[in-house]
């Protein structure tokens, strides 16, 4: 039997390939997540919708919220069908969602396209994750999944660009629409990526994808073994989330309509808490 990928004494080039799709499409997953918290702020978005502040912050949530249900749906199809083709549909699933979000012409219309945006968001993390924790040596695992953490900050630099660069001279319509051009990166997936060969390998020994076989990895979880670890994972992980998020979403509109700063300053201001992130990002990289 072949050795696996994430046999191999020291990471390889194809182990620095994988994780450099893997990267790329977290960069533009995370640029797509963020865009609806600029545009707010930076277009007439939410004049041209007649939206709320309350209806803004359902928005902004929604995609959010629908991440959540992309991880579980796409991890489980992962199992099933393999890394590779998963993640290629979650990237078109969060680039359609764009798209579609450049079409809106309500509150509800709009609301619809930044779940689908979500979903593949959820989709994307979920399965690159799994797909570099596969292939790459065990003794830099902690280390890649670093870097590929680090396409946060370059998606939410991204983002932070077009928003208050672009976005006011482009619209946001078109700058939802042309954001969907990272779907061209399936093309290259598609190509050049490989496979886990941990999955090719252990296929068949997967459950079967669906509810009976979410269900019992959920009971496995709760069960008596896991309880303890489960919950503590998932209170730490719901804190963090809630408390990064909040400042997140908000932070162009704070800088901009409660602060007063300009569209320049409130990108500056933004870029640079971008770049608090960098220490703790590659924390574990040294």
């Amino acid at each position: 039997m072949p050795a696996l990928l994430s046999e191999d004494r020291r990471p390889q080039r194809i182990h620095r390939k994988i994780l450099a799709f893997a990267w790329i499409g977290w960069i533009f997953d995370f640029y797509d997540l963020l865009l609806l918290s600029y545009l707010v702020t930076s277009t007439t978005l939410r004049q041209d919708l007649d939206l709320s502040r309350d209806e803004v912050a359902l928005l902004l949530g929604s995609a959010l919220g629908f991440s959540a249900f992309g991880g579980l749906l796409c991890g489980a199809l992962a199992d099933q069908f393999g890394r590779r083709p998963v993640l290629m549909a979650t990237i078109l699933i969060y680039s359609a969602g764009t798209f579609l979000s450049g079409w809106s012409t309500g509150m509800w219309s709009l609301f619809a396209a930044r779940a689908i945006t979500g979903v593949g968001v959820g989709g994307e993390w979920a399965v690159a994750h799994a797909l570099v924790g596969e292939t790459v040596p065990p003794q830099v695992r902690g280390r890649y999944g670093s870097y590929l953490q680090s396409g946060a900050v370059f998606g939410r630099f991204l983002a932070t660009l077009v928003g208050f660069g672009a976005a006011p001279w482009l619209g946001w319509r078109w700058s939802f629409m042309l954001s969907a051009l990272p779907a061209l990166l399936v093309v290259l997936i598609r190509r050049h990526m490989p496979e886990s060969d941990l999955w090719l390998r252990d296929r068949l020994r997967l459950p079967a994808f669906g509810l009976g076989a979410q269900v019992r990895v959920v009971a496995q979880m709760a069960g008596p073994e896991l309880r303890l670890i489960t919950t503590l994972a998932f209170l730490l992980t719901f804190f963090n989330m809630a408390a990064y998020w909040l400042k997140t979403s908000w932070l162009p509109t704070y800088f901009h309509e409660v602060r007063g700063f300009s569209a320049g300053e409130a990108s500056r201001c933004s870029m640079s808490s971008s770049s608090d992130l960098w220490p703790a990002t590659f924390s574990s990289a040294s």
